[in-house]
């Protein structure tokens, strides 16, 4: 079949469609209900051709392998999201110890636990964040706070209060690191 052949069929047909329609006789390939054939200029009737039009274009079967595989696909991702949750959650799981240790461990922003080799050094020997808060963070002391002698005593309380939180802070994050073992 040749272009000029295929042109004249299709404006036979679409000839014949439109004095079908002049006439109020759905066809087969008419996609009106009967309440809309004598009102086709509204924009209710043209959305609805449209919509069962595409509606016709997405269940014919050229697009049934389509959605067959996007719905293979979906299950497939969930039950690989399932699998992985489930092993994220499984109470014995070793991947399920390093995550909470990892998110943990990040919570608190602290270092990860020293190797036990490295517990057994001597105590002046420790990592740097052990050292007194003192001589943490000298850059974020204010001068005035370094004289103990010229301060005021609501300052030095407010030092002192400071001090006793960081030492608390420090304590619990030497028994968070005694907890996690290498």
């Amino acid at each position: 079949m040749n272009k000029t052949e295929y042109s004249e069929k299709r404006k036979s047909f679409l000839q014949r469609q439109y004095s079908l329609e002049r006439k109020g006789k759905p066809s087969d390939h008419d996609y009106d209900s009967p309440d809309l054939v004598n009102d086709r200029t509204s924009v209710h009737s043209k959305v609805l051709k449209w919509f069962r039009r595409a509606g016709a274009n997405i269940c014919s079967p050229n697009c049934n392998s389509l959605l067959i595989g996007m719905i293979i696909g979906s299950l497939v991702v969930g039950i690989a999201l399932a699998a992985t949750l489930a092993l994220l959650l499984t109470s014995g799981s070793a991947y399920t110890a390093v995550f909470c240790e990892y998110i943990f461990i990040q919570s608190l922003r602290v270092q990860p636990p020293p190797c036990r080799q490295q517990q057994h050094q001597h105590p002046q020997h420790q990592h740097p964040q052990h050292q007194h808060p003192q001589h943490q963070h000298p850059q974020h002391q204010h001068p005035q706070h370094q004289h103990p002698q010229h301060q005021h005593p609501r300052h030095q309380h407010q030092q002192q209060r400071r001090q006793r939180q960081q030492q608390q802070r420090q304590q619990q994050q030497r028994t968070v690191r005694q907890s996690f073992h290498c």
